[in-house]
This record gives C-alpha cells, sequence and structure tokens, in this order.
C-alpha cells in the first residue's frame, strides 16, 4: 500500500477493519440463533420479499452473488429443508429456488435478531448526518466497482 497517500491508506485499512469487524460480529450471532450465514439468510431474506420462485440468476444479482457461490448458497439451504429448486417450464436449463414453510419460519426466527445485531454493531455508531453522508459514499463505490469488467495487467 506503498503507493497510496496516507489519506487514501487511512481509508482503506478503517473499511476493511471495519467491514471484517461488522461482518464477523453477525456471522457470530447468526450462528449462535440460527445456523445461518449471512448469505443464507439474505437467500432467505430476498425469497421472503419476493410473492412466489425467483430464477436463481435473479436471484444472485438480488443477493450481490456470484453465480457459482449462489448455487453453494441455496444447495446447503436445500440440504437444511429451506428451499426447493424447482425447474422453469420451456427453459430446461433455468431453475427457481423457492422459500419453504421451514425456510419462512427460519427467516422469522432469526431476522429480529439479525436486525439487533446490525443496529448494535453498525448503526448505533453512527450519527444520524452520518447515515445519508455513508449511504452515498458506499452506493458509489459499489456503482464503481460493478462497472469494472476486469483486471486491467497494465497497471500492476
Amino acid at each position: 500500500m506503498r503507493g497510496l497517500p496516507e489519506a487514501q491508506r487511512r481509508v482503506w485499512r478503517a473499511f476493511l477493519a471495519a467491514r471484517s469487524a461488522v461482518l464477523s460480529q453477525i456471522e457470530l450471532e447468526l450462528s449462535g440463533v440460527g445456523d445461518l450465514s449471512i448469505g443464507e439468510l439474505d437467500v432467505l431474506h430476498q425469497l421472503s420479499l419476493h410473492d412466489g420462485p425467483l430464477r436463481m440468476s435473479e436471484l444472485a444479482d438480488l443477493t450481490h452473488a456470484s453465480r457459482s457461490g449462489l448455487t453453494r448458497r441455496v444447495d446447503r439451504l436445500v440440504g437444511r429443508g429451506y428451499v426447493e429448486r424447482a425447474n422453469v417450464p420451456d427453459d430446461r436449463r433455468g431453475a427457481y429456488a423457492v422459500l419453504t414453510e421451514a425456510g419462512r419460519r427460519q427467516h422469522d426466527k432469526v431476522m429480529p435478531f439479525h436486525l439487533a445485531t446490525v443496529q448494535d454493531v453498525f448503526m448505533s455508531v453512527l450519527r444520524e448526518d452520518e447515515l445519508e453522508l455513508l449511504a452515498d459514499a458506499l452506493e458509489r463505490l459499489a456503482e464503481a466497482a460493478s462497472t469494472v469488467v476486469q483486471f486491467d495487467a497494465s497497471r500492476a
């Protein structure tokens, strides 16, 4: 990180530390309450928000997961009986993910604890005037990062 000015280095290190600390706390809470990863809870949550099945490709986009990463998450959830797969009519390669009743119960059980942890370890640290500023900055970062298509080796 020698090539970055001190202020940029500080922001980058703070971002990495905050991400790690917050996600570690959330993962710890989830493992104690519902034995779910944050990615698995996100899948259950996205399915709970939609009335009916979602195409796997749609679900990957909603959860910001790669197709293979989503497949692994859904496989684990199918194994626990929280999600089922269904074929897409007229599309031999397409598949739906469907929230089961057990999945809905698990989601509804875990979500209040998850939201309380998000409030305790993330939101409670931020002042009201910082929320909009941080949301804007993070949205710009996400947008910029999503437009990067491939690594440019000439810049390395």
